[in-house]
């Protein structure tokens, strides 16, 4: 009896956290059938482990998404309230013909400049129809980048207000906007490189002649510098295109809105202080010229496929 009392007081205990049944399993002499239970339950733990994470996680944005849902149409309607007055504005200064002195300098920049950009979007939306435009199938859909081509100039002009805001050259600002014309014009050559048009006008026509026309007027009315400035721009379109043989309805219909979109541009030009925004002017010009024109070869074009 005391043998056995001797034997018993002995015997170790077991102190400490319990051992993992994984790594018990595992040890030498183990079953088979033990190192695979403990197998499967190792996944098991491990995915319990992120149960707690997860589940936070959901919480986390189902409260974000009821702040979303809260917070939305309160944006909407402040950014509603604060684009009414800019759109009221813009609107007025485009039917407005009250007789002011042109600003010469100001216009001739903005048309100028906005004929390079132009050129440098017809050139690199020949790249984007025909070179590039293979390669960037596999990145990104025809659709969404005609979207990317209409909506680029916004982003522009928010890029373009920061660089002014913080004192940017000239001429940094130049190669700026040239970078993202040759970026518009890229995405939208790719975009409508599958639509067919009879023909199209050359986008730099309008802003080019535009530029040579107003220091010629410069000494006459406002309505007499609109009517004789895009008079001019649209017979010289439609004279280039009667000589190249490319006069048809969808090269006439283009050359009207490329027209009006410079006639546009100069009644914004008369609006009070054009001082330093002839770069805006420029990027207004060659975007909305350019979005235009993807989203009339989107609508009206052909499926060349």
């Amino acid at each position: 009896m005391a043998q056995v009392e001797s034997d018993r007081s002995t015997t170790p205990t077991m102190t400490g956290p319990a051992a993992d049944p994984a790594l018990l399993a595992t040890g030498i002499g183990a079953a088979e059938s033990d190192i695979s239970n403990a197998g499967i339950l190792l996944p098991v733990e491990t995915l319990s482990q992120y149960r707690g994470e997860l589940e936070t996680l959901a919480a986390g944005l189902r409260d974000r998404g009821r702040s979303f849902a809260e917070i939305v149409p309160q944006m909407f309607v402040e950014t509603t309230e604060d684009l009414q007055p800019k759109a009221r504005s813009i609107i007025d200064s485009l039917q407005d013909l009250t007789p002011l002195d042109l600003p010469l300098r100001p216009a001739t920049e903005a048309f100028v400049n906005g004929a390079v950009l132009l050129a440098i979007a017809t050139l690199s939306s020949v790249l984007g129809s025909f070179v590039v435009g293979p390669l960037m199938h596999i990145l990104v859909l025809r659709f969404t980048a005609g979207c990317l081509a209409v909506a680029l100039p916004v982003y522009g002009f928010r890029q373009l207000q920061k660089l002014q805001a913080e004192g940017v050259p000239n001429e940094s600002i130049r190669v700026h906007l040239t970078y993202l014309a040759a970026a518009q014009g890229l995405l939208s050559g790719y975009a409508i490189s599958h639509s067919y048009l009879q023909s199209q006008p050359l986008m730099f026509i309008a802003p080019l002649v535009m530029s040579l026309a107003l220091p010629l007027l410069v000494n006459q009315g406002r309505p007499v510098v609109l009517a004789a400035a895009l008079s001019l721009a649209t017979i010289v379109n439609l004279f280039v295109g009667e000589l190249f043989q490319t006069g048809t309805v969808s090269y006439f219909f283009l050359s009207l809105l490329y027209t009006a979109i410079a006639g546009a541009t100069l009644q914004l030009v008369y609006r009070e202080e054009p001082q330093g925004r002839a770069h805006v002017y420029a990027l207004l010009l060659s975007g909305a010229t350019l979005a235009v024109k993807t989203v009339v070869f989107g609508v009206f074009g052909s499926s060349t496929q």
